[in-house]
């Protein structure tokens, strides 16, 4: 935890402020694979958008994650695919040019195929399907002008578990 917050002060008080040129464009497409930390899943995913207006962006992801539970005695395991339809407002929050800001929400379903192990003898396999809404704040740092750092903070209820969780998420965007 200590070395990913150090990594975020050092983007935040060394990168940004070198920050120059930076614009956004109605038609700007943008894809963006991520990686999720948070909660107690590996989740990999990948998401498309494009500009509607100047500060409008929609789009649709889609995200795989695996976990592992053990509640009172019994092991779960959880493999999950989640799709979205996402929508973004781009902020000026602060003035520079490199950093689009943005605030979003995602919504969707997510199929979860789930596996419970009584004991080495018995099992049970089940399909869970979900509806999800993650509202979300984040950030790019264009290092190029098709090229840029991603970021973003969410907010989860996992409704499998009933965690309600912040979650962050590291990727790379490409834009055409």
């Amino acid at each position: 935890m200590r070395k990913k917050i150090f990594v975020i002060l050092i983007f935040l008080f060394f990168i940004i402020p070198t920050a120059k040129g930076f614009s956004y464009e109605k038609g700007d497409k943008y894809v963006t694979p991520q990686w999720v930390f948070g909660f107690d899943a590996i989740r990999v995913g990948v998401a498309y958008g494009i500009m509607l207006t100047e500060n409008i962006e929609a789009g649709a992801s889609l995200f795989y994650y695996h976990y592992t539970e053990d509640t009172e005695g019994y092991f779960h395991t959880h493999n999950v695919m989640r799709f979205s339809i996402d929508f973004l407002y781009h902020l000026k929050v602060l003035d520079i040019e490199k950093l689009d800001t943005f605030a979003g929400i995602n919504v969707g379903p997510a199929i979860d195929f789930h596996k419970v192990e009584y004991n080495e003898f018995l099992s049970e396999n089940n399909i869970k399907f979900i509806i999800h809404a993650t509202p979300f704040l984040g950030a790019r740092f264009y290092i190029k002008d098709n090229l840029a750092l991603f970021g973003k903070v969410f907010i989860s209820y996992y409704s499998l578990s009933k965690n309600l969780a912040i979650n962050g998420a590291l990727g790379v965007t490409l834009r055409k």
